[in-house]
């Protein structure tokens, strides 16, 4: 495949994401980083356990320990993980065709699937006082 395919396959892949309704376990942030990992770069991401017990920011920790997320810049393909104020991971996303492409909403507040510019992301979440820490996932 041609890097203009590529990056075709990219874009159409976002497209079809984008406007998506924010379900927790279905289709949040961690479901955009693990359905685009699937779709364009053919690997299957571990379940995370936040899915059944203490939440993002406890995992988060775990799959940061296990050596599975490898700190990165803010590439095309990486990883985008949100930080709060306290410092626990609160939200993800994944930098893709040079958009980051993430999925926010609450139990309270449903979003979408959004892509936008990474400047503006950092933007919005500098406003509360949050960080963007960026990671590859293994080799990938």
């Amino acid at each position: 495949m041609t890097s203009s395919q590529a990056r075709q396959r990219t874009l159409d892949y976002i497209n079809s994401i984008v406007g998506t309704s924010w379900v927790e376990g279905v289709t949040d942030c961690y479901w955009v980083v693990e359905d685009s990992y699937r779709v364009l770069d053919g690997v299957t991401l571990p379940s995370p356990p936040w899915r059944t017990v203490d939440g993002i920011a406890v995992s988060a920790k775990e799959m940061l320990r296990s050596g599975a997320w490898l700190p990165s810049k803010p590439v095309e393909g990486a990883i985008i993980a949100v930080y709060d104020k306290d410092g626990a991971m609160c939200h993800v996303g994944r930098i893709l065709a040079g958009l980051a492409v993430h999925s926010d909403g609450t139990r309270k507040n449903a979003g979408q699937c959004r892509a936008e510019s990474l400047a503006e992301m950092q933007r919005r979440y500098a406003r509360l006082g949050y960080r963007l820490e960026y990671y590859k996932y293994g080799d990938c």
